[in-house]
């Protein structure tokens, strides 16, 4: 896995987040979501939260901001690869699944009711992994 770091210059990155049309999180699938959890809060100079219920998952945080996702793979999964997922927002999941699928990608799963709002899995016509996610209601 290849992951890279920048410090801004003139161009400061993304100034919208959160929005239709914008990164919304990013999610990492990792072997093993301890050591991952550790190393990118010494990196990164986050604190971690451990999501409550059964999934090992931890939410890196900074300054009450929340970075990241970590989340353990399940054996159940298959042969998934430890990797970065960003998600992004869309102002209707139904919709957007529709169009990726009507301009050459592919549903990777149908939407699904989160407390975190209404997501889906997808890929683009390259073969490239990204999750969407309509916000909740409210």
């Amino acid at each position: 896995m290849i992951f890279r770091f920048w410090k801004a210059g003139e161009h400061v990155g993304s100034q919208v987040t959160a929005a239709a049309g914008a990164p919304a999180w990013f999610e990492l699938y990792a072997a093993d979501a301890g050591q991952a959890r550790d190393f990118y809060a010494a990196l990164l100079g986050a604190s971690v939260e451990r999501m409550p219920g059964g999934l090992e998952y931890y939410v890196l945080q900074r300054g009450g901001q929340e970075l990241a996702g970590i989340m353990q793979i399940d054996s159940a999964w298959g042969d998934l690869r430890p990797q970065w997922m960003t998600y992004f927002g869309v102002a209707n999941a139904d919709d957007a699944l529709a169009a990726i699928t009507g301009n050459g990608g592919r549903a990777m799963s149908g939407v699904d009711d989160t407390p975190f709002g209404r997501m889906a899995a997808a890929m683009d016509p390259s073969g490239a992994f990204f999750k969407i996610v309509e916000a909740p209601a409210g």
